[in-house]
């Protein structure tokens, strides 16, 4: 039990340490802790959380995400500088469609984090992309060390997903109202 505790203690250090003059990891602590944030975090949380991620750069033109891939899937990325363009195949088309195009301050991968289930889309970067990446590893150990501040990072992230479930149910409303309408115009034409 003891030796649990040191080792706990030792990792939580160095995790500090990786954080303490990090500029990426105090961009990525500025974002959890904003006003317009995921969650209201204190700073001192902020940086906590942070310093369980880990900094990624990608370049300009990098798919580092595709629809349908089953591998490496256990993480999530929280966009810091840089923009993301999120496609999506629709049935019967060979070439993808832009959904959305995001940028600092947003997430990307969430649902693999939490279940590692395949991607649900494909990101490609527009820009050069600095991001703080989640594993599915290091949430657990967030988990285990500091549950509050876990719990509350895993509803921040649950009420994310319930708004974009929610922005795309209307999306389909409107979609399926539009193609009503498209019908009922062809029904009169012929």
């Amino acid at each position: 039990m003891l030796e649990a505790l040191l080792k706990s203690l030792k990792s939580r250090k160095r995790r500090r340490l990786s954080v303490q003059d990090s500029p990426a990891a105090e961009l990525a602590a500025q974002m959890l802790h904003a006003p317009s944030a995921l969650i209201q975090l204190s700073a001192d949380d902020a940086r906590r959380i942070v310093s369980y991620m880990e900094p990624v750069r990608l370049l300009a033109g990098q798919c580092f995400m595709r629809e349908g891939q089953t591998e490496d899937t256990d993480y999530m990325l929280l966009i810091l500088e840089g923009d993301v363009m999120v496609e999506n195949f629709i049935v019967s088309r060979r070439t993808p469609i832009t959904t959305a195009v995001i940028g600092a301050g947003a997430l990307v991968g969430e649902l693999g984090l939490l279940d590692g289930s395949p991607r649900s889309a494909t990101c490609t970067t527009c820009t050069e992309v600095l991001a703080a990446k989640l594993g599915r590893v290091a949430l657990g150990e967030l988990l285990e060390e500091d549950p509050a501040l876990g719990v509350k990072l895993l509803l921040a992230i649950g009420v994310h997903m319930s708004n974009r479930v929610r922005e795309r149910t209307e999306k389909l409303k409107s979609y399926a109202a539009l193609i009503q309408t498209m019908q009922q115009e062809m029904d009169r034409m012929g």
